[in-house]
């Protein structure tokens, strides 16, 4: 978890921790409101949320949304982000946009090329044009 390891750093104890990373991929895609960017709409029922709700490989971040009686509805502009974890970039793109089926609200927006030039193998590319002479240092 993140939470301790900032508090450690607050505290100056983070040379006590021991930080580890997971070697699996993200992709994450927001969900917007209909006519985001210019404008946006809102009070529209959001449908398929508790199919994510004992899921550890599907994350659902709430932005513009609020609770109306026992709805969750959209409160204009970006509304959800929808993230997914696998152990590669396109089965990740895969289950992301698998889970994104699954929400249903009018208006709903999302683009659909979210990961794609990864899935496809240019991560070496763009990895390698961080550096100056594409090579760490």
């Amino acid at each position: 978890d993140l939470v301790p390891l900032l508090l450690a750093c607050v505290y100056g104890e983070l040379n006590e921790r021991s930080i580890s990373w997971d070697n699996q991929k993200c992709v994450c895609v927001v969900i917007a409101s209909k006519n985001y960017p210019e404008s946006s709409s809102s009070g529209e029922v959001i449908e398929g949320l508790s199919v994510f709700e004992n899921q550890e490989d599907i994350l659902i971040f709430h932005a513009g949304t609020k609770k109306r009686g026992c709805d969750i509805v959209t409160s204009g502009g970006r509304i959800l982000s929808v993230v997914s974890r696998a152990s590669t970039f396109k089965e990740a793109r895969e289950k992301v946009y698998s889970a994104i089926n699954n929400i249903k609200f009018e208006g709903m927006q999302f683009r659909r090329d979210i990961a794609l030039r990864v899935e496809e193998g240019s991560q070496i590319e763009w990895k390698e044009s961080l550096y100056s002479n594409g090579k760490p240092e």
